[in-house]
């Protein structure tokens, strides 16, 4: 009964000027649309939704009841109502009599079991004369909506509703007739029976195999399968069993459970035409949520600057045949770590777009952000991949809209970030912890340090090149000149605070760039307790008078 949870008076009407099949479909959009759950729909969406499932074939069933029914992307919960014509309204019913009842399910796509289940209950109550009499008389919306919740039995236990392949591959003759019996009585219909050989038949027939495989060609093998509800599995195969316990030094049954996965004619050939256009390459729109990314980053300390995380990303996606022509970062650019780096114009000199977001409102970049998208989708149909980098759980509102329009979706995200649920809907989904190797490390604000040291690694030209140029910047500051004339100690925080705002980068890339610098000997950091505190100080290296000559 959870199914009619949903089901609420205003979405039940007793009587009708509707002359036609049309004029009842809208009566019955407008009746859908009172239900909040329909919020997002307008009355023309729901009617065009429920017109083109009348398109493919008519509704209406005998005993004058017709269930007009249609699913909506972003409906997470059925919709159910009732209109009634006592006088009857031609729906093209299958008996060719005028319709008098009209049953309507407006559902999720993503629900298909609990979907047939509520439209073969509502069927069932058409063999009820008495019950459809009781319909047709009912004097008010409360009646009918009594009389449905008492006669509607829909199961909503998701192992009840969701359906499985049972297959028991049978290799001795004498249990076969039992097993076949066994599923038959569990009133399963779809049932089959496969004839079928050991491969001992086939291989004794090759000299390779003949010597391993004996003499006997010839060996029982039949398999059974069925499509059974999931929570049948187990009875049934301990049925099985009973009638199989000799069988414990030669087994003669292999069960085996599959589930099941249905699909459609249109899913197929857009499945080939995908194929088709990857080949080519399939236009590509990125749309990063900034700041959710950047928290979680930090969490690893670590951030999306030091990782290259863009230049990553669009050597991954071109590899994949994923054509980038639109590349959008959203975040609030005037928060302190971003706008005194210069952040956006460093993001924007790399090519990316980028939308300042406002800072009335934690939610201001998933809102924009998700508005660029729908827009995406509804004016530029070529683009055929979404890519949503964030670790925000509430994207799958977002992700069902894009899947209902054929896009495939990418989302990347971290660990620990984006919640399963999200993973299930997406086409691709890549993890930043395994793309850069972050490992399950977390460390908090609180403990983080980073004290510089000495590297035996590579460096590559660029980081070298930026580390000789922050300590040009170092040796003809102010601060290294009052170093050498007072002696005034320079502290390492201070100063890379300051550097940070010329050199447009974050301060955990200053304090990488500071620890190369250190293991070049260009720089060196020590420590020294003031105030009861371990500070860390910079001053010139053992290697210093390179740089220092640069700068005379």
């Amino acid at each position: 009964m959870a199914a009619l949870k949903n089901l609420i008076t205003d979405c039940i009407q007793i009587g009708s000027k509707a002359k036609n099949k049309i004029d009842v479909l809208r009566e019955i959009s407008r009746l859908a649309g009172m239900n909040p759950l329909l919020e997002n729909y307008s009355e023309e969406d729901i009617f065009n939704a429920l017109k083109a499932r009348e398109d493919l074939d008519s509704t209406g069933f005998v005993n004058s009841v017709a269930i007009p029914h249609c699913s909506l992307p972003l409906v997470n919960e059925f919709v159910t109502g009732a209109l009634i014509i006592p006088s009857g309204v031609d729906f093209e019913s299958h008996d060719g009599a005028k319709t008098k009842i009209f049953f309507f399910i407006v559902g999720p796509p993503d629900r298909r079991n609990a979907h047939i289940h509520l439209l073969s209950s509502f069927s069932h109550m058409i063999k009820n004369e008495a019950v459809l009499d009781q319909l047709i008389n009912a004097s008010s919306k409360e009646d009918v909506a009594g009389i449905i919740r008492q006669n509607v039995s829909v199961r909503e236990n998701k192992a009840a509703d969701e359906k499985v392949l049972f297959q028991a591959f049978v290799h001795k003759e004498k249990y076969f007739d039992d097993i076949l019996e066994i599923l038959y009585s569990s009133h399963e219909r779809y049932i089959s029976v496969v004839e079928a050989n050991s491969a001992e038949k086939y291989l004794h027939n090759l000299p390779l195999y003949a010597s391993y495989t004996g003499d006997k060609k010839e060996s029982y093998c039949r398999i059974i399968q069925a499509v059974v509800s999931k929570f049948k599995c187990n009875n049934i195969m301990r049925k099985i069993n009973m009638i199989s316990r000799d069988m414990e030094d030669e087994p003669g049954i292999l069960f085996t459970v599959n589930d099941l996965f249905y699909s459609n004619v249109p899913d197929i050939v857009h499945a080939q035409e995908l194929k088709k256009k990857m080949q080519e390459g399939l236009s590509t729109a990125v749309f990063v949520d900034y700041e959710n990314i950047y928290k979680q980053l930090e969490k690893y300390n670590k951030n999306p600057i030091e990782l290259d995380f863009f230049n990553k990303l669009a050597e991954i996606l071109g590899r994949n045949q994923f054509k980038i022509q639109k590349f959008i970062v959203f975040t609030n650019f005037d928060q302190k770590e971003f706008r005194e780096t210069k952040h956006q114009t460093l993001l924007q000199s790399w090519g990316l777009e980028t939308r300042h977001t406002s800072n009335y409102g934690k939610n201001s970049a998933d809102l924009e952000l998700t508005v660029d998208v729908l827009n995406t989708l509804h004016h530029d149909p070529h683009t055929e991949v979404f890519v949503l980098i964030s670790c925000d759980r509430d994207l799958i509102p977002l992700v069902k809209a894009l899947k209902a329009k054929n896009k495939v979706v990418f989302i990347i995200s971290t660990e620990k970030g984006t919640h399963n649920i999200v993973k299930t809907y997406a086409d691709y989904y890549m993890l930043i912890d395994d793309l850069f190797d972050l490992g399950d490390k977390i460390v908090d604000d609180e403990q983080r340090e980073i004290a510089p040291q000495s590297r035996n690694d590579e460096i590559s030209v660029k980081d070298k090149e930026n580390a000789r140029e922050l300590c040009r910047l170092f040796y003809t500051s102010n601060r290294w000149k009052e170093y050498t004339s007072s002696n005034i100690p320079i502290t390492l925080v201070g100063y890379v605070k300051q550097v940070t705002k010329k050199m447009l980068l974050l301060e955990v890339e200053i304090y990488r760039l500071i620890d190369i610098a250190c293991g070049l000997g260009y720089i060196s950091v020590y420590e020294k307790d003031a105030d009861g505190k371990t500070v860390q100080y910079i001053k010139d290296g053992k290697n210093a008078g390179e740089i220092l000559r640069e700068t005379d």
